[in-house]
């Protein structure tokens, strides 16, 4: 069987791995660990101590895509956010999982790129924090939305280039910023 048939029926089995997670009656359940300051209107905003552990019992469907993820992603409060796993991986498929353990904005983003030859990470670094457009020398390979308080496992197939960098950014009202960059994830030919 030939490399693309095989990154097909992969492909294909995750797809069937993930319809039946998402049919699957979910156990999750978010734990407060410290107390969530209430904001001074109705309206979410950033509220600086909010924190959850977010519980990951979800299910035999759901551990058995954890047990292929390459890399975790996790937003911490206090804008923090940190990437743990494979420094590199296969070029083909890239499944990761985004951990939200904080609820100090109403939107997370996780940007996923490449970087043009002759620009550097530090190019991108040192854009300014309220930069959330990427710069003609970075090409998106994928941006995922997550909320506050969520775990989810996420896979992107035909991954042949890198390295991969991954840009953690927030939203809401009072909030619209980049506040970590983080990689790099080397890709590896076949």
């Amino acid at each position: 069987m030939n490399h693309k048939k095989l990154t097909m029926l992969i492909s294909g089995l995750i797809l069937v791995l993930l319809v039946v997670a998402a049919c699957a009656p979910q156990t999750s359940t978010l734990i407060p660990t410290a107390a969530i300051q209430s904001c001074p209107t109705a309206a979410m905003q950033s509220c600086p101590t909010a924190s959850v552990q977010v519980a990951t019992n979800h299910g035999s469907m759901w551990d058995a895509l954890r047990g292929i993820k390459n890399n975790t992603i996790t937003f911490s409060p206090g804008n923090k956010c940190s990437l743990e796993g494979a420094k590199s991986v296969n070029a083909g498929d890239l499944t990761y999982e985004i951990v939200v353990t904080s609820l100090e904005h109403q939107n997370y983003y996780l940007a996923i790129y490449t970087i043009n030859p002759g620009n550097t990470f530090a190019d991108v670094q040192a854009l300014p924090d309220t930069n959330t457009d990427p710069p003609s020398f970075i090409h998106l390979v994928s941006v995922d939305h997550v909320l506050p308080g969520s775990d989810s496992i996420h896979s992107l197939g035909n991954i042949n280039e890198g390295p991969l960098y991954f840009s953690c950014m927030a939203y809401d009202p009072n909030y619209d910023k980049r506040f970590a960059d983080l990689g790099p994830v080397e890709v590896i030919a076949p």
